[in-house]
C-alpha cells in the first residue's frame, strides 16, 4: 500500500509577498523603501550612496544574470548622483530592469525610474519633477528657504515676458538685484546641479532596452527638468503616460499585482513603524532617559534583509522655569542584516 505523502501546512504553502511579486512579475524582486516617520525632521530617510554596497551583495547573491529584475521603489528622494551607479550596477546583473512605485518615487526616486525598460504605476503612484533645489540661510530672519531652479528663471521670464523688460541694462539691474538676494556661488552651483541632472536624465534614457527615438528623451528630459515648474508637483501615472511623454514605458499595474504590492506597503509599513505615533513620553514613563531604536529604511529580497537603524536617547531636561524639555539624540545609525 502506497504511504500518503504529507500534505503541507497551509504556513508553509504561503508565500511571502516579495516571493508572489516574483511569480507574478517572473522576475527577482528587491524591495528599497525609505521611510518618512513624524517628526520627520528626526526620522526621515533619504537615498545614499551607503546603500550602493548592499545592492551589490543582493546582486551578486541572485547568481547568474537574471532574465528580469524588478527594484520595488517607494522615496522622497536623496542625492541625485546615486541614480546613475545604482541603475548601472542593476543592469549588469539583468536583461530587462523595471521599477514598480508604491506610493512614490520622487525626485532622485524618478531619476532610478527613469533608468528602468518599464515603470509599473499604481492608481495612487507618483512620480515627480527632478530639478535642483538648495537651501539658503536668510541670516537676517535666521530662516532657511528652500531655492528652486525654476524659481530663478520664472523671476527672470516675468520680468522679460509679462512686465515686458526687454532692454539689456534693466535685465542686468534684475539680475543685480537676483544676486543680493541669493549668493552668486549658490547660483552657479544650483545651475550646474541643473545642467548635469539633464544630462543625467538623458544618458538613463538612453539605457532602456528598446531604444528610445531622440524626441522621446528630449520631451521627457524638458519635461521633468523645466515644463512642471514646481519640484512639489506629484505626477499621475496617466500624466506620465501621456503629458510627460513616457508612453509605453508606464505600464499601468494589474489587479494581481496591485494587490501584492498593497501588500508590500503594508509591510513596510509595519517595518518601519510609520503607523504608530512617536510619543517620547510615553517612552521615557517615569524615567529622564530612555533608548529608543527606529528602522527608518528597509532594502529586502526574498532571502536578504536589511533594515537601516537609528538609535536615539530620549532625554527629559527640566530648565530653570520648570519647564519640561524633551530632546532626542541621535547616537549611531547603520545598516543592519536581519
Amino acid at each position: 500500500m502506497a504511504t500518503k505523502k504529507p500534505t503541507k501546512t497551509s504556513k508553509q504553502m504561503k508565500l511571502s509577498a516579495i516571493e508572489k511579486l516574483e511569480k507574478d512579475r517572473n522576475s527577482r524582486v528587491i524591495l528599497y523603501f525609505t521611510g518618512e516617520k513624524e517628526p520627520k525632521q528626526q526620522f526621515a530617510t533619504q537615498i545614499a550612496s551607503d546603500v550602493l554596497p548592499l545592492f551589490r551583495e543582493i546582486l551578486e547573491n541572485f547568481g547568474d544574470k537574471q532574465n528580469k529584475i524588478t527594484l520595488v521603489l517607494n522615496t522622497s528622494g536623496g542625492h541625485l548622483e546615486i541614480p546613475w551607479p545604482l541603475v548601472n550596477l542593476i543592469r549588469e546583473y539583468c536583461i530587462t530592469f523595471e521599477v514598480l512605485v508604491l506610493e512614490k518615487a520622487l525626485s532622485a526616486g524618478t531619476m532610478i525610474a527613469l533608468g528602468a525598460d518599464k515603470i509599473i504605476m499604481q492608481p495612487y503612484s507618483s512620480l515627480s519633477p527632478i530639478d535642483p533645489a538648495a537651501n539658503i540661510v536668510d541670516g537676517e530672519k535666521n530662516q532657511v528657504k528652500k531655492l528652486e531652479i525654476e524659481d530663478i528663471i520664472g523671476y527672470i521670464n516675468f520680468a522679460k515676458e509679462k512686465v515686458g523688460i526687454a532692454e539689456q541694462g534693466a535685465l542686468a539691474e534684475i539680475m543685480k538685484e537676483l544676486s543680493r538676494e541669493i549668493p552668486p556661488t549658490l547660483l552657479g552651483s544650483v545651475n550646474r546641479t541643473h545642467s548635469l541632472i539633464r544630462r543625467l536624465a538623458k544618458s538613463l534614457l538612453y539605457l532602456h532596452k528598446s531604444r528610445l527615438t531622440d524626441k522621446q528623451i528630449k520631451e521627457i528630459t524638458q519635461n521633468l527638468t523645466q515644463n512642471l515648474y514646481s519640484h512639489r508637483h506629484l505626477i499621475n501615472r496617466k500624466e506620465a503616460k501621456g503629458d510627460v511623454g513616457f508612453g509605453s514605458i508606464i505600464e499601468f499595474a494589474k489587479a494581481t499585482t496591485k494587490k501584492i504590492a498593497d501588500e508590500l506597503f503594508e509591510y513596510a509599513l509595519t517595518e518601519l513603524q510609520m503607523n504608530e505615533d512617536f510619543n517620547p513620553e510615553k517612552i521615557l514613563e517615569k524615567k529622564d532617559n530612555a533608548e529608543y531604536k527606529l528602522p527608518r529604511a528597509i532594502l529586502h529580497t526574498s532571502d536578504i534583509k536589511y533594515s537601516f537603524v537609528s538609535n536615539h536617547k530620549i532625554i527629559k531636561s527640566p530648565d530653570p522655569s520648570g519647564k519640561v524639555n524633551i530632546m532626542i539624540n541621535q547616537m549611531e545609525s547603520k545598516w543592519e542584516k536581519v
